[in-house]
């Protein structure tokens, strides 16, 4: 069995933020829209933040360029399961 501890994130997901929370980028003053939900390989969350859209189109560009997979959920109703095929890839 090889337990990988570090391992690196794979994958990011895209949320919509339904709470009320800050954004979490420096001296940005606005609400949190979304949340970025970093993965490793089996899906297994790693990492999660909430910011606003603007700074949250920014991470999404750096991490792609990184080579990360990108899946974006904000479609997704809150009551739809996960495995129901209405998240969009490669945005």
């Amino acid at each position: 069995m090889n337990l990988d501890l570090n391992a690196q994130a794979a994958y990011l997901t895209i949320l919509r933020c339904g709470y009320d929370s800050p954004c979490r980028a420096s001296n940005c003053g606005a609400n949190a829209t979304t949340i970025l939900r970093k993965s490793d390989r089996a899906g297994r969350p790693m990492q999660q933040i909430e910011l606003c859209d603007v700074h949250g189109e920014r991470v999404v560009e750096r991490e792609r360029r990184r080579g990360l997979g990108v899946t974006d959920w904000r479609g997704r109703s809150p009551t739809q399961p996960f495995g129901s095929g209405l998240g969009k890839s490669g945005i």
